[in-house]
């Protein structure tokens, strides 16, 4: 049941935005109503039309949220803390999620998009230096080089 199910998501990439109320796994139950209230308040703000990065900025206490608004950028299976994954792989384009309970607190997320996985590409990179000024000679056999590489 896992496999099929991290089979399926592995076919979708979701680009989605998200706020953090942190609060530890062992808070007290009055801390945890704090955080979920919290939550919940911030999440009328947003329903009510306030912008979600404008929110994010000032109430996450994910501190990248200050450089990236709350966006995540693209994920896929297994990149996200499962209650995370599950929550926004349960949703649709455009929607805001109640407050989602992780180790790290309580989440709201907004799914910005959703389209089909472009898959994982292995990438190399081997890298011959010529600075401006390098004499044709020296150049051309760090060419041959780079070539002599390829070939083998």
């Amino acid at each position: 049941m896992l496999l099929r199910k991290a089979y399926q998501r592995s076919l979708k990439e979701i680009n989605c935005w998200h706020i953090l109320i942190a609060v530890p796994q062992n808070a007290s139950p009055g801390d945890t109503l704090k955080a979920w209230k919290k939550a919940c308040e911030i999440r009328v703000r947003i329903s009510s039309g306030e912008p979600f990065e404008e929110v994010a900025r000032s109430t996450s206490d994910d501190k990248s949220v200050r450089i990236n608004g709350g966006n995540l950028g693209y994920f896929t299976a297994f990149q996200m803390i499962m209650p995370f994954e599950d929550a926004a792989y349960s949703m649709r384009k455009g929607a805001l999620s109640m407050p989602v309970r992780t180790p790290y607190g309580y989440h709201l997320i907004k799914v910005a998009d959703i389209r089909p996985s472009k898959g994982r590409i292995l990438v190399a990179h081997i890298m011959k230096n010529a600075p401006p000024g390098t004499s044709e000679t020296d150049a051309l056999k760090a060419k041959e080089e780079i070539d002599n590489i390829i070939i083998n």
